[in-house]
């Protein structure tokens, strides 16, 4: 048994992208990512791996000739904690239910990281920043997992826990019956939508015509909303809409909404997509027109939508006047018009207020995740 390293083109590589889908292959709740992307995940011509000052080093566990375990260590340049020092991630961690070979991976990479003198704090699981996976799943095993949603082992956050890791943060996530939903909202939600369109506001449905137009719209209203996130790094446009394209099956025109103001500034946007979890799952991670077609088939029968990011610029959210209600409320009327009867609350972080709306209805959150740090 023994710990190899490598960052490209190794003769690990191969047996490091190809793990999970062994590891996973008789768990019907998990979502095999397509293939053809994890190549592109760690490819010479990835974006982040060309950024000045990142680095990073893969490892996996070797058991004779069989990997039973795979981690990654990084360093973004452009992480920082809140007092503004440089954090370590590790992520794509999967491994067997044996401690040891976690232990063995996880002390690998903080090893690597902890040479870089700088590095105090190291955060896991983080795929080198958010806009690439991060968290574990760390309640809600029994529940549907949607299409999006971090998927682990049982055992990952307990190892992580029993290596050293403390919490550093968490979400959370509902599923809820639409129809009952939009009961409860609809008379202060329908309110606001017309107090809206009387200031001269209008709410602008999603052009798939003009697909990347539409995310780099997204795109300014996002890093603004977003920039004092934890654990926010910088993203040029071309690279938030290239993580879209991926997920351009899960869209529907109707679903995601704008809010322009009088000067037809877009200032806020609700987005809400399919959960295409059956259809991801019946790819099978390949891209062959029999997958392909498997695909198709199983997204006319999704009946379940995923609410899962609402932004809105800050002065416009300064003004206090219900921009948020107004875009939620207008978004779940367009579900019940489209015959959805299911709708996810998706990775909402503990202190988003709009826990405390759902809760406000009696409904206590079903799923939790969880990002991990660990001090040096």
């Amino acid at each position: 048994m023994a710990i190899k390293s490598f960052t490209f083109g190794d003769d690990y590589q191969k047996e490091y992208i190809e793990f999970p889908y062994k590891l996973y292959e008789n768990d019907n709740q998990w979502i095999p990512p397509r293939n053809s992307d994890q190549l592109d995940l760690f490819s010479t011509n990835f974006p982040l791996y060309n950024q000045n000052g990142n680095r990073f080093k893969n490892f996996v566990f070797v058991d004779g000739a069989k990997v039973i375990g795979r981690v990654s260590a990084f360093i973004n340049s452009d992480l920082t904690d809140q007092r503004g020092c440089p954090v370590g991630c590790i992520g794509y961690f999967d491994c067997v239910d044996e401690y040891e070979v976690a232990e063995s991976l996880l002390s690998s990479a903080i090893t690597w990281l902890k040479r870089d003198s700088r590095i105090k704090t190291i955060w896991g699981p983080l795929n080198f920043d958010i806009w690439h996976g991060y968290r574990f799943m760390t309640k809600g095993f029994d529940r549907e997992v949607f299409a999006g949603e971090p998927y682990n082992k049982t055992y990952y956050p307990e190892y992580f826990t029993r290596f050293g890791f403390t919490t550093r943060r968490r979400w959370q996530s509902i599923e809820l019956n639409v129809d009952e939903i939009l009961k409860k909202v609809v008379k202060t939600g329908e309110d606001k939508i017309g107090y809206f369109k009387d200031q001269g506001y209008h709410f602008v449905p999603f052009q798939m015509k003009d697909f990347r137009g539409e995310f780099a719209k997204m795109y300014d209203i996002v890093i603004r909303t977003f920039s004092e996130f934890p654990g926010f790094t910088p993203i040029s446009k071309v690279d938030f809409v290239n993580l879209f394209i991926p997920f351009k099956q899960a869209l529907h025109s109707d679903l995601i909404t704008f809010l322009h103001d009088p000067n037809d500034k877009a200032v806020g946007f609700a987005s809400i997509f399919l959960d295409v979890a059956g259809a991801c799952r019946a790819l099978k991670g390949q891209n062959s027109l029999s997958a392909k077609l498997k695909f198709i088939y199983k997204r006319r029968k999704v009946d379940r939508v995923i609410f899962y990011i609402c932004g809105i610029l800050p002065e416009e959210r300064q003004k206090r006047i219900g921009a948020g209600i107004a875009l939620f409320t207008y978004a779940l009327k367009k579900i019940e018009a489209l015959g959805y009867r299911r709708i996810v609350f998706a990775l909402m972080a503990e202190d988003n207020k709009s826990q405390n709306y759902v809760k406000h209805y009696g409904k206590e959150m079903d799923r939790e995740y969880t990002l991990y740090e660990y001090l040096v």
